[in-house]
């Protein structure tokens, strides 16, 4: 019989995953503008994921579980759901058929775990919202409403948890659910083929965005800081619309990442934010005001001395200019307070002019030599700025 570790979860076999590389798609001049006033990532780098790991890094094993132990597990933590995306999606009919499957012995989806070494909790990689649904239904509600089964066959339609007959319970409490639970058996190397194998289970509608699947992974210091600069007045000012699955704490991690670390910058830009976040995931105190005041700086000036749509040209986001705009204006700051607001607002003026005569917001836009172009161009501009 196999044995257990020290959560209580079935030992490794050593079974590795399949890691076989996706390809990439095909992608419109209508795409890619889409793509620039509301996302961070060129979509001509394609549907790239985290790199193709070296065998063996990440390893996995399945074993067959109750309801009854993987809801215990999640109420008591050591199954834990990541704090990102969207808590409940499924409709309560969808939610309901869950549950009528499992009373019916038919087959349902497997659920993938992610098993940290840091004190032995397992992380969903996939399948939260069938555990979040078992987890309601045993509790009695589902996104605050009472879980009364809804679309199922007549002899438990309307029922809930309690309602049902004990022999019931004891059923549902009993069905198995396959899990597989995955782990790095050199817990010491990057996650990121924590983060690969992460991806490819989130592919399709409905699936996680890059960041909210790296801020899981990669769950530390710099989520936080993140995630209040993101909720700052001024740069909810700035952003101009509302925070859409993390894309504005994409941003900012965007733009801290080129500040600070733009010599190392290698396409794809995916890449080079995943090592940037998984690098300064637990940032020291001394860091972390380093980045605040570096971002409330840039920002400030932009709200207050440009205008707040100043990163908006056309009335959305355009990711390329806010590179250039926001480095370019750390970089300035650095050399002290900016005085002449309307030197400012004739250097952001020309930045725009040149970057569109130069096409530099447009095609490649995450290439190196143009990323760093815009930034020197931006540079050049506000740098003379008294």
């Amino acid at each position: 019989m196999r044995g257990s570790d020290e959560s209580g979860l079935p030992e490794a076999v050593g079974v590795p995953p399949d890691l076989k590389h996706g390809g990439q798609a095909e992608v419109t001049a209508e795409d890619f503008d889409r793509a620039l006033g509301s996302g961070v990532d060129d979509p001509r780098e394609g549907d790239d994921e985290a790199g193709t790991p070296d065998p063996g890094l990440v390893m996995s094993y399945a074993a067959n579980m109750t309801v009854e132990s993987l809801v215990g597990r999640l109420d008591g933590g050591d199954i834990f759901v990541p704090a990102v995306g969207s808590g409940c999606v499924w409709s309560m009919a969808r939610a309901s058929r869950l549950v009528e499957s499992l009373l019916l012995g038919f087959p349902v989806p497997n659920i993938y775990l992610f098993r940290e070494h840091e004190g032995g909790r397992h992380m969903v990689l996939d399948g939260r919202q069938r555990l979040l649904t078992l987890q309601g239904f045993q509790h009695g509600t589902l996104c605050g409403r009472d879980f009364r089964l809804t679309g199922v066959c007549e002899g438990l339609m309307g029922k809930s948890y309690a309602d049902m007959h004990h022999l019931e319970q004891r059923q549902l409490d009993r069905a198995l659910i396959t899990v597989t639970v995955v782990y790095q058996p050199k817990p010491e190397v990057s996650r990121g083929p924590v983060l690969s194998v992460f991806e490819r289970l989130n592919k399709g509608s409905g699936g996680l965005s890059s960041h909210e699947m790296r801020a899981a992974v990669y769950e530390g210091s710099l989520n936080r800081v993140l995630s209040e600069l993101s909720a700052s007045p001024c740069w909810q000012e700035v952003y101009g619309r509302e925070n859409d699955r993390m894309a504005s704490q994409e941003l900012i991690l965007r733009f801290l990442a080129l500040f600070w670390s733009l010599s190392a910058y290698r396409r794809p830009m995916k890449h080079f934010l995943d090592t940037f976040m998984e690098e300064h995931r637990d940032l020291d105190r001394r860091t972390e005001l380093l980045f605040r005041k570096c971002f409330d700086r840039s920002v400030a000036t932009v709200a207050e001395a440009l205008e707040p749509d100043a990163l908006r040209p056309e009335g959305r986001m355009s990711v390329p200019l806010a590179d250039a705009v926001l480095v370019g204006l750390a970089r300035r700051r650095e050399q002290g307070p900016i005085r002449d607001r309307e030197g400012l607002r004739a250097a952001h003026w020309r930045l725009v002019s040149r970057l569109r005569e130069e096409h530099l917001c447009k095609g490649a836009a995450t290439d190196a030599s143009r990323l760093e172009k815009r930034i020197a161009i931006a540079q050049e501009e506000f740098g003379g700025v008294e």
